[in-house]
């Protein structure tokens, strides 16, 4: 006989303890915890009883095992860890001097957010966020530290819209198509968002301008339509009257592409009615686009709107 039979056939013939393993060790934990366990209330109640009590001295049975006792090991089941006393530090002060490296990793991220929205003065968000100054354009092209760059612009809105400048600032200084490459980029595009949402018009006056001159591409990129759908929406009037006249006289650009489709809808939804009358009349323009609107889905209650806008200037023309 093997060796691996000899172990089977011992255990066969083992004689079976009065009290299962697993038991063993569910009355070890609740009878030596400091506090009841949560999950000793789902047991059932007589259970919990023979757990609670304490075994006579004269019982030789698996818990009275000397090795799986707190004591026999020097161990006290009351003891608890002593904590040094004294304020802990605040979040902030714990994080000077490593923002930008802790920014780049997901953990990092999260504790450098968390501080943005903690910082209690002016002095406290600007020396967290002063931080980033030099590695925007990494920052942007991080999967990490771009929402840290979000944050900053969202809590700066309120107090400090000042200290993103930066930002801005370090966009810029790419050059002439930098804004171009922001737009069009998977986390980039998030950066805009949040200025063009949260920032004054002022602030973000240059950004504005570049979208407005590139609107002809971002309409037909993956991301970058949707900056110009937040440009739309939350930009100034002067930004959002000119993106909507040059999608109007560049309306055959929609075509089949659908992001191009969502623009045109957005552009319709927040222009006055002079300039939703004008792209009415666009979109019966350009061939094919008027079925396209009718057949794009998702579907949306302005994009009807301006479909039965575009038939009615469509049965005005005939009449």
């Amino acid at each position: 006989m093997t060796e691996i039979q000899t172990g089977m056939a011992w255990r066969r013939c083992a004689p079976r303890s009065p009290m299962a393993l697993p038991v063993k060790s569910l009355f070890e934990r609740i009878r030596h915890a400091v506090e009841k366990p949560a999950w000793a209330t789902y047991l059932p109640s007589d259970l919990c009883t023979m757990a609670e009590e304490e075994p006579g001295p004269g019982s030789q049975g698996l818990l009275q095992s000397p090795i799986s006792s707190k004591a026999a090991w020097g161990i006290q089941p009351q003891m608890r860890l002593q904590l040094p006393a004294g304020p802990v530090p605040p979040r902030q002060s714990r994080l000077v001097g490593s923002v930008w490296q802790l920014a780049k990793t997901p953990h990092g991220s999260r504790e450098v957010q968390q501080a943005l929205e903690e910082a209690n003065s002016h002095s406290a968000f600007a020396s967290l966020a002063n931080e980033l100054s030099g590695h925007v354009w990494e920052a942007i092209c991080c999967p990490h530290a771009n929402y840290v760059l979000q944050k900053c612009i969202v809590v700066a809105k309120h107090d400090s819209p000042g200290i993103t400048q930066f930002i801005i600032d370090e966009i810029m200084e790419r050059g002439e198509d930098a804004v171009l490459h922001v737009a069009s980029h998977c986390y980039g595009c998030r950066i805009l968002e949040r200025f063009l949402e949260h920032s004054s018009h002022d602030q973000v006056d240059p950004i504005s301008v570049k979208l407005v001159q590139n609107i002809a591409m971002l309409v037909q990129d993956y991301y970058g339509n949707f900056v110009v759908q937040y440009l739309l929406k939350f930009g100034h009037h002067r930004h959002r009257q000119r993106a909507v006249g040059t999608l109007a006289r560049q309306i055959q650009l929609a075509g089949n592409d659908c992001p191009a489709l969502m623009v045109l809808v957005r552009a319709f939804t927040h222009a006055p009615l002079q300039n939703q009358v004008a792209l009415a009349h666009a979109v019966l323009k350009a061939p094919g686009l008027l079925e396209n609107l009718a057949q794009a889905r998702p579907r949306s209650s302005n994009m009807d709107k301006l479909i039965v806008l575009a038939r009615a200037c469509l049965s005005s023309e005939k009449n």
